[in-house]
């Protein structure tokens, strides 16, 4: 009886480690932290800076891709937002930090809490740069780029900061006039929760979804707008993950829909009209 209450005992002890190690992971326990303007420093020197004719200052997108990486559907997305006279930022999360987008998407790197960390460093800076509109900056993330700004949200800086970026009382999120959710994933293992500010929002979501199922994010959608937050929820059906990306080759099970496309282009420009062009 002592060897099997000793066997249950241990591996009881095991997984309350791997709970703990798993947990500390996800909340990057063991990230390096760096001051915001460092790591701002580092992400500019990939950036790609659109900015439409005219005199400026300009209402701003900042675009954070996928896991796959920042590629055409980024270019195509801030032309479409340049035409609208708004200026867009891509960043460029893996290119300093010379990561292979596979492990991203198996969640062996950079995971969203940890990624959050790029929103925020990058929004501060942003708020510095003679051609955008200090007060009219919107997110907008596609995919793990936007589980990184849901991450962020939930934390609502300064009173929590992302687990890569030193505390500092003058992080917070004024000028922010909204947040773009591009099929996000809002289940285990993601903070994704109803954010303290009110800050307006879009959700686009994939009815067929293989890749980040929607009913999460619709729930919390829901739970925001019954929170008494700007909240607008799309969900298009007959589309499946990364439904803009008309660069997805033959062999994969994704596809382009020139439909979901087209619709979520007239939502993102309404959003635009209503929260950063004011």
């Amino acid at each position: 009886m002592n060897v099997l209450r000793g066997i249950a005992l241990a591996f009881v002890a095991l997984l309350l480690l791997a709970w703990v190690m798993g947990y500390g992971y996800r909340e990057g326990w063991w990230v390096d932290e760096l001051p915001a303007k460092t790591l701002a420093t580092d992400l500019a020197k990939s950036m790609r800076v659109f900015v439409p004719d005219g005199r400026g200052p300009f209402p701003t997108i900042l675009q954070f891709h996928g896991c796959g990486g920042s590629g055409p559907t980024q270019l195509s997305w801030a032309q479409v937002a340049r035409a609208a006279g708004y200026a867009s930022i891509i960043v460029d999360s893996y290119a300093h930090r010379g990561l292979d987008p596979a492990d991203v998407c198996s969640g062996t790197a950079l995971l969203p809490s940890e990624r959050a960390g790029d929103v925020l460093a990058v929004f501060t800076h942003a708020k510095t740069r003679p051609f955008v509109d200090p007060e009219h900056i919107v997110m907008a993330g596609w995919s793990h780029g936007a589980s990184s700004i849901l991450e962020l949200l939930a934390r609502n800086p300064p009173t929590e900061v992302p687990p890569n970026i030193e505390p500092d009382p003058s992080l917070g999120l004024e000028g922010l006039a909204g947040a773009v959710f591009f099929y996000p994933y809002c289940g285990f293992g993601i903070r994704a929760s109803v954010w303290e500010n009110d800050i307006p929002s879009l959700f686009l979501l994939a009815k067929e979804d293989s890749v980040a199922p929607p009913e999460p994010c619709i729930d919390l959608a829901d739970d925001a707008d019954a929170a008494g937050q700007q909240v607008t929820l799309r969900v298009f059906k007959g589309a499946d993950h990364a439904w803009d990306h008309t660069e997805l080759g033959p062999e994969s099970r994704l596809f382009f829909s020139p439909e979901a496309t087209a619709a979520s282009r007239d939502e993102l420009l309404g959003f635009l009209a209503s929260v950063a062009a004011s």
